[in-house]
Protein backbone atom coordinates (compact mmCIF):
# COMPACT_ATOMS: atom_id res chain seq x y z
CA UNK A 1 0.00 0.00 0.00
CA UNK A 2 2.59 2.04 0.68
CA UNK A 3 4.12 1.64 -2.84
CA UNK A 4 1.00 2.50 -4.42
CA UNK A 5 0.76 5.65 -2.18
CA UNK A 6 4.40 6.91 -3.01
CA UNK A 7 3.65 6.44 -6.74
CA UNK A 8 0.08 8.39 -6.87
CA UNK A 9 2.14 11.13 -4.57
CA UNK A 10 5.04 11.59 -7.72
CA UNK A 11 2.66 11.63 -10.32
CA UNK A 12 2.43 14.77 -12.13
CA UNK A 13 -1.15 16.50 -11.41
CA UNK A 14 -1.30 19.40 -14.92
CA UNK A 15 -2.06 23.02 -13.62
CA UNK A 16 -5.85 23.95 -13.42
CA UNK A 17 -4.38 27.36 -15.54
CA UNK A 18 -2.95 26.03 -18.34
CA UNK A 19 -3.17 27.72 -21.82
CA UNK A 20 -5.08 26.02 -24.18
CA UNK A 21 -6.69 27.23 -27.18
CA UNK A 22 -10.34 26.10 -26.01
CA UNK A 23 -10.75 28.87 -23.49
CA UNK A 24 -9.67 31.14 -25.84
CA UNK A 25 -12.05 30.30 -28.50
CA UNK A 26 -15.13 29.59 -26.49
CA UNK A 27 -16.00 33.75 -25.68
CA UNK A 28 -15.74 33.73 -29.75
CA UNK A 29 -17.84 31.04 -30.79
CA UNK A 30 -20.20 32.24 -27.91
CA UNK A 31 -19.97 35.70 -28.90
CA UNK A 32 -21.57 34.82 -32.47
CA UNK A 33 -24.21 32.34 -31.27
CA UNK A 34 -25.83 34.76 -29.17
CA UNK A 35 -25.27 37.53 -31.78
CA UNK A 36 -26.82 35.35 -34.56
CA UNK A 37 -30.09 34.53 -32.44
CA UNK A 38 -30.39 38.16 -31.65
CA UNK A 39 -29.82 39.03 -35.47
CA UNK A 40 -32.72 36.58 -35.62
CA UNK A 41 -34.85 38.72 -33.46
CA UNK A 42 -34.14 41.64 -34.48
CA UNK A 43 -34.00 41.34 -37.65
CA UNK A 44 -30.32 43.24 -37.92
CA UNK A 45 -28.36 40.07 -39.73
CA UNK A 46 -25.21 40.06 -39.75
CA UNK A 47 -24.58 43.06 -37.63
CA UNK A 48 -24.80 41.84 -34.64
CA UNK A 49 -23.08 38.75 -34.88
CA UNK A 50 -20.38 40.40 -36.25
CA UNK A 51 -20.45 42.94 -33.16
CA UNK A 52 -20.93 39.93 -30.32
CA UNK A 53 -17.94 37.98 -32.41
CA UNK A 54 -15.18 40.98 -31.96
CA UNK A 55 -16.57 41.26 -28.51
CA UNK A 56 -15.54 37.42 -28.09
CA UNK A 57 -12.40 38.28 -30.10
CA UNK A 58 -11.46 41.24 -27.22
CA UNK A 59 -12.31 38.78 -24.54
CA UNK A 60 -10.21 36.34 -25.71
CA UNK A 61 -6.85 38.40 -25.89
CA UNK A 62 -8.03 40.05 -22.63
CA UNK A 63 -7.69 36.87 -21.54
CA UNK A 64 -4.60 35.58 -23.35
CA UNK A 65 -2.96 38.60 -21.67
CA UNK A 66 -4.38 38.27 -17.93
CA UNK A 67 -2.95 34.42 -18.27
CA UNK A 68 0.34 35.14 -19.66
CA UNK A 69 1.02 38.08 -16.98
CA UNK A 70 -0.07 35.51 -14.25
CA UNK A 71 2.50 32.55 -16.00
CA UNK A 72 5.38 35.10 -15.91
CA UNK A 73 4.67 36.14 -12.66
CA UNK A 74 4.68 32.81 -11.43
CA UNK A 75 7.88 32.12 -13.31
CA UNK A 76 9.90 35.00 -12.09
CA UNK A 77 8.78 33.93 -8.36
CA UNK A 78 10.29 30.61 -8.89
Amino acid sequence: MRAWRSAAENTAVPATNTLTPAWALWPMVAGAIVGHYLDLYFHTDPWLTLVMFLLGVFGGFYRLVRELTEFQRENRES
